[in-house]
């Protein structure tokens, strides 16, 4: 019998793991990039909204009458957790394999510090929906929502301070951070709102109007970014900038267009999904775009695992894989964050770290244990693009196997390491 639910969210934490949740309480695991999926038991049939995952195994899931489920173990077990109120879940972001925060209606925000075994209730006033969250790191996060509203903790959420009062009265419905300073959030009708210190102050950086709405907006590094605006005519437009969102230029344009969801891959490729099966894809900064979708479902979450491979879910069960070629002109290195083998390996104490960026990102380095748990972390900052190396010296870890792993923006890439002191 064909599985007819609808997969509302997938997430990717890299080329092989991949997951998918959606309506009926499905959870459903890919370990090969996607070509097979297996049907996990959740224990519930309820809506599964929104899912965040930080490595193969811990990740937390949002649904709807207050429904949080955990995993340690890649979703093959999940423990359950219900909110006071019964509300829908719209947002949830982990900052590690333990530490992070969902949303939701009527006020609702939780927060666990161990993989989701446990949830604290930071629910502020009622009268506020929060739609989407930002982890910046495990003290800091960001959430928006309903007329106007941001709040910002950097205390775990034992305190929440409501931040840019009276800006706008739009409703927020999305809110992305590229680094711990630089973040974004479309205000409808009046423009984009952005913030240079974290989130502790936003101010307009451009202005629209009622004819045309910014509804969604992604970016890739802190001056290059896409936006899909609506505008009164149901004409959907997607925009790019290359000036940190000051100034936007008009790259797709078409009639009954709604884009639910953009995917920025680089300053130049990027995909876009929406309503009737749209996919499109553009790998030279908007110039051109070639339609990947001959499906006529509704498209409502993209995800990325790799530069040159998309996955778009949507209605009736739903599920598009794209590979696209690299352009002939283009290196061979792949867009994006790519780390090799550290050497030595295994480590005494003082091991090198190679890496490429293929534009200028900021680059953060972490190492887990066993239990996926961050045991040692530092900032590398923002880096130009090219080759790279840093070291890395072990300050007391006992021996044993470890992962090393580097993040950039939405890229993360992890290696095993062994620890062997003699």
């Amino acid at each position: 019998m064909v599985d007819t639910r609808r997969p509302l969210a997938v997430a990717f934490t890299d080329i092989h793991q991949g997951y998918l949740v959606g309506e009926g309480g499905m959870v459903r695991v890919s370990g090969d990039g996607g070509n097979t999926w297996h049907d996990l038991t959740s224990g519930s049939t309820d809506y599964l909204l929104t899912a965040d995952f930080s490595d193969g195994r811990h990740g937390i899931i949002g649904g709807e009458n207050g429904l949080l489920l955990s995993t340690r173990d890649g979703a093959e077990t999940t423990r359950e957790f219900r909110t006071e109120l019964p509300v829908q879940i719209w947002g949830c972001a982990l900052a590690d394999s333990l530490t992070g925060w969902a949303v939701g209606m009527m006020g609702t925000i939780y927060y666990t510090q161990n993989g989701g075994m446990t949830w604290s209730d930071q629910t502020g006033s009622a009268l506020t929906d929060w739609y989407s969250v930002a982890a910046i790191d495990q003290h800091t996060a960001v959430a928006v929502g309903t007329n106007g509203s941001i709040v910002k903790t950097v205390n775990g959420g034992s305190s929440w301070q409501r931040k840019a009062k009276g800006l706008t009265a739009n409703h927020l419905f999305d809110v992305a951070f590229v680094d711990s300073l630089y973040g974004w959030a479309a205000a409808g009708d009046l423009g984009v709102i952005a913030t240079i210190d974290g989130g502790d102050n936003w101010n307009f950086i451009c202005s629209s109007s009622p004819e045309r709405q910014f509804r969604c907006i992604r970016f890739v590094d802190r001056n290059h970014g896409w936006a899909f605006l609506l505008d009164h005519r149901t004409r959907g437009i997607v925009m790019r900038s290359r000036d940190g969102g000051r100034n936007w230029s008009e790259k797709l344009s078409r009639e009954a267009f709604f884009v639910l969801d953009i995917e920025p891959v680089s300053s130049t490729e990027a995909w876009v999904a929406g309503l009737y099966g749209d996919l499109f894809h553009t790998l030279d900064g908007g110039e051109s775009w070639s339609r990947e979708s001959a499906t006529g479902q509704h498209l409502y979450d993209l995800e990325i695992p790799h530069p040159q491979i998309a996955y778009a879910v949507g209605a009736y069960g739903t599920l598009l894989r794209k590979q696209s070629e690299p352009s002939p002109d283009e290196p061979a290195i792949p867009r994006g964050l790519t780390l090799l083998p550290n050497y030595p390996n295994p480590v005494a104490s003082l091991t090198t770290i190679t890496f490429h960026l293929s534009e200028t990102r900021n680059v953060e380095l972490a190492v887990y244990d066993l239990l996926g748990r961050k045991v040692d972390a530092r900032s590398l900052g923002v880096l130009a693009e090219g080759d790279h190396q840093v070291q890395w010296r072990n300050a007391g870890l006992p021996n044993g196997l470890y992962f090393l792993s580097l993040q950039s923006n939405k890229w993360r890439q992890s290696r095993p390491m062994i620890l062997l002191r003699r």
